[in-house]
């Protein structure tokens, strides 16, 4: 996979992201539905992976899995702190779905990174 199809992946991923997302809170399933929520994790997870193995490869980095999980993990925690912020999660009382969101969030970066792994071998 070259550095043009992994951003016109990014590409894709986001755009469905965005239309689940923007369903998701017209029709209050967002914060209503879990399932709904853990998608839409899913898959900011899956699209920062693809984002963060983007990033190694435009810097020549050495392409790590552990570095792609890990900076998935730190997005979906700086995302949980935006959601406080603007008053769309509620601690203590949220606690089990932000711990949720970030589960989702490394299970789509890790699944993300191991693709990518295989797709976009070493040279």
């Amino acid at each position: 996979m070259t550095g043009r199809q992994l951003l016109f992946a990014q590409v894709i991923v986001l755009v469905v992201l965005f239309g689940i997302v923007i369903f998701g809170m017209s029709h209050d399933y967002l914060w209503g539905v879990a399932w709904y929520s853990a998608t839409a994790h899913f898959l900011g997870g899956l699209w920062a992976a693809l984002f963060f193995t983007w990033g190694q490869g435009a810097l020549r980095l050495s392409r790590s899995v552990a570095y792609v999980v890990v900076a998935t993990f730190v997005l979906g925690v700086c995302w949980e702190i935006f959601e406080f912020s603007i008053g769309a999660t509620h601690f203590p009382v949220d606690t089990v779905d932000t711990i949720a969101d970030l589960i989702m969030d490394v299970i789509g970066g890790t699944m993300g990174a191991l693709i990518m792994k295989y797709l976009w071998p070493r040279k």
